[in-house]
Parts: structure tokens; C-alpha cells; sequence
């Protein structure tokens, strides 16, 4: 008789547990099939309190479903890079069709425009064999993919990066391609060449240089660029990085200060003047500046973002954990996808404070996929709140989870 023990049909526990198993090793797809077959199972149980027993396993459910569509989509996105558009486009409406997320929906959906729009370039590039065959020779590639990164600048700075020479267009190529010594030869080559004036290239070998740690070359270039373009935002940034580094937050905060009226109380400005005074350690001047300008300017994320970061600094955990769940609800309600950064943080203030909900395993469980750096804390996390819920054997589990994942990663 004790081989008929093999047949016997599996209850919605091991069904459940076979499928944190396989969420947890980031097999999604058959994770979420175990989950539905457990729900199944407990609908003819006759277990006590299936209400609970529900609930935490359609919790998990709709996790893997999520984490499922969100690595369809990653798939997704490294055939387009390879230029498989069709195979993507199908693997992207499965992950549409899979996902009840707003904000996840919504970048599919964009996903599945380029991919149309790149099969209807593809299919007139083949009919043009004029075309197809200067592809083939080196420099029409690069001639193309420099015309690529420039499609994404404002028109004039378009039509000046394409006068600036072959030079200037290696130079960039290697800075976008993260070559930063090529890219320092080649646009100091375009620099000579048109050394009569201050120009955009000031701006890129300025970049080179930066991630070369030659921080000084840098900033005289930034600070002759600025005078020429005094509305150029990634100019303010850049040099404030420099400030940053160098401590020298006086001159910082001088600096966004002197800025145009036309940019003064533009968002990447203002959050510029903020973390000035926040790496400062002027935590309630930081704190009153954010205030000051979402009472003026109006509210937006990344400042809200930022004051909240600021109240955690000033050790204000329940007004930080407020300011954070504004930022969750009203991504919500507009369908944007929540950053990792402000969920992380709302879920931890939130388990601080004692709250040892559902909602609370949810984020924990939709980290695990968006957040695999930290998964191992996320998974302590879980274990921790099934153990004061009172679910033991479910906590047992999720701390060897988190075990195991950190073995693999030491």
C-alpha cells in the first residue's frame, strides 16, 4: 500500500508551497499555475478559516502573474535590441494580456508601438536596396546610429551636433557607448577645430571628463559652456555634481541661484536647490524649500519624493511614511507604475510602525520581482510578517528563501 501514497492528490498546501518555491527562483509562469491550482483545491477544502488561506495565495497569485508579465516584457525588450520587432511584439501582447497593472500596461503598450513603427522602417528599408547596402558599409552605420542618439535632442542642438564634423561624431558615439577615454580624443579633436567659440562640444567633453574623474577640466568647461547657454539644465546638474563632490555647497547654491528667471522654478532646478541644502545637512531649510515650492508650483512626485526623503533624514518617520503614501496613491490613481525606491521605503516605515497586513506582503511580494538586488531582505521581510500573523510554517519558509538567496550571492 505505501506506494499508492505517490498518487495521492496533492493538497492546496503543497500546491502553495510549490509555488513559492518556484516564485522564488523566479519561475514565474509555473508558479502562478501551482498558486491556481491550490486556489482550486481550497475551494472544495474544508479548512478552517479559508477565507485567509485565500486571500494570502490570490496575494500570490496575482505577484507571479505581475513578476511574469514584467519578465516577458524584459524578454521583450532585448529582442527589439537584437531586432527580432516581431517576436517581441508577440511576447509583449501576452504580457499586456497577462497584466493588470496600469502603469505596466501603459509601457507595453509604447513597447508594442516601436516595435510596429520599427517592422514598417524594416520592410521599407528592404524594398530600398540602395539603402540596405549602405548600411552594410561602417561608416553609413555610424553615420545612422549617430542620427539615432541625436532624434531624442531639442532641433537646434540637432542641427549643430551634425555640423560639428566627423570627430565630434566619434567622439559621441564612444561617450553614449560609455568609452569615455575615446570620447575625450576625439572631442578634444572637435574642440580644436572650431576653438574660435563656445559650443554644445564644450558640453560632452565636459561629460568625458567627469567620468574620467578629471573633475577640474570638467568645470572649466561647464562654467564657459553656462555663460554661453545659462538655460541648459544638464549644465547645472553636471557642475553641481562637482559641488557635491567637493563640498562646496556655498558656491552650489550661488550657482542655481544665479540661473534664469525662465528655469528658476523649473522642477530639475528646484530639486537641485533642495539636495544642495540637503547634502549640506540644512535638513529644515531642505524641508521648508520643498514645502515652499509644491505650495507655489504646485505638487509633483519628485519633489515629494524628495521631502519625504528629507522628513526620514530629520528622524519625522510618520510624516516621511505620509508623504510616501501620497506618492503611492496618486501613482495609483493615474496609472503610473510606483518607483521601487518609494515603495521600498513606504513598506519599510510601514513595517516600523507594526502594520503587518496583506497589503503590506503585496509590496513586499512585488519587490521581490522589481528589486532582486534586495530579495533576500524582502523575503526576511515576508517571513517576519507571516510569523505575527501566525502563519509559521509560511515564515519558516520564506527565511530559507532568503538563505538560500543569499548563499548564491556571497
Amino acid at each position: 500500500m505505501g506506494f499508492l501514497k505517490l498518487f495521492k492528490p496533492a493538497t492546496y498546501g503543497t500546491l502553495e508551497k510549490k509555488g513559492d518555491h518556484l516564485f522564488a527562483s523566479g519561475e514565474f509562469g509555473p508558479a502562478k499555475q501551482h498558486y491556481e491550482k491550490a486556489l482550486l483545491k481550497l475551494a472544495d477544502s474544508s479548512a478552517s478559516d479559508t477565507h485567509r488561506h485565500f486571500e494570502r495565495i490570490t496575494h500570490k497569485r496575482y505577484q507571479a502573474v505581475e513578476a511574469l508579465a514584467r519578465q516577458h516584457k524584459a524578454t521583450a525588450e532585448d529582442l527589439m535590441d537584437a531586432g527580432y520587432h516581431e517576436d517581441a511584439a508577440e511576447l509583449l501582447k501576452v504580457a499586456r494580456d497577462l497584466s493588470a497593472h496600469a502603469g505596466l500596461s501603459a509601457e507595453i503598450e509604447s513597447l508594442l508601438t516601436r516595435c510596429q513603427t520599427a517592422k514598417t522602417v524594416s520592410a521599407h528599408e528592404i524594398e530600398d536596396e540602395s539603402i540596405s547596402a549602405a548600411l552594410d558599409d561602417s561608416q553609413d552605420a555610424d553615420e545612422a546610429y549617430f542620427t539615432v542618439l541625436c532624434s531624442t535632442l531639442p532641433e537646434d542642438i540637432q542641427i549643430a551636433y551634425e555640423q560639428y564634423g566627423d570627430a565630434f561624431m566619434s567622439g559621441y558615439i564612444a561617450l553614449n557607448q560609455g568609452s569615455f577615454e575615446v570620447a575625450a580624443k576625439f572631442l578634444t579633436e572637435a574642440l580644436a577645430e572650431h576653438q574660435e567659440t563656445v559650443t554644445h562640444i564644450h558640453l560632452e567633453l565636459a561629460t568625458a571628463y567627469l567620468n574620467l574623474g578629471n573633475i577640474e577640466k570638467s568645470r572649466t568647461l561647464l562654467a564657459d559652456y553656462i555663460e554661453k547657454y545659462p538655460l541648459s539644465v544638464r549644465a547645472y546638474e553636471m557642475m553641481c555634481d562637482i559641488y557635491w563632490e567637493k563640498e562646496e555647497f556655498k558656491q552650489a547654491g550661488e550657482l542655481i541661484s544665479r540661473c534664469p528667471d525662465d528655469i528658476k522654478t523649473s522642477i530639475p532646478i528646484m530639486l537641485l536647490m533642495g539636495e544642495t541644502l540637503f547634502r549640506s545637512g540644512s535638513y529644515d531649510d531642505a524641508e521648508a524649500f520643498y514645502q515652499n515650492s509644491i505650495r507655489y508650483t504646485g505638487w509633483s512626485e519628485p519633489v515629494a519624493t524628495a521631502l519625504a526623503r528629507t522628513y526620514e533624514a530629520m528622524g519625522l518617520s510618520e510624516k516621511a511614511l505620509a508623504s510616501y503614501g501620497e506618492i503611492m496613491r496618486s501613482c495609483k490613481s493615474c496609472g503610473q507604475q510606483v518607483a521601487p525606491f518609494v515603495k521600498q521605503r513606504y513598506a519599510e516605515l510601514t513595517f516600523d510602525a507594526g502594520d503587518m497586513s496583506s497589503g503590506l506582503l503585496e509590496i513586499y511580494f512585488a519587490l521581490c520581482s522589481e528589486d532582486p538586488e534586495n530579495r533576500s531582505h524582502y523575503f526576511r521581510r515576508l517571513s517576519e510578517i507571516y510569523s505575527r500573523q501566525g502563519y509559521h510554517e509560511e515564515a519558516e519558509r520564506y527565511l530559507k528563501f532568503a538563505e538560500t538567496d543569499e548563499s548564491e550571492h556571497t
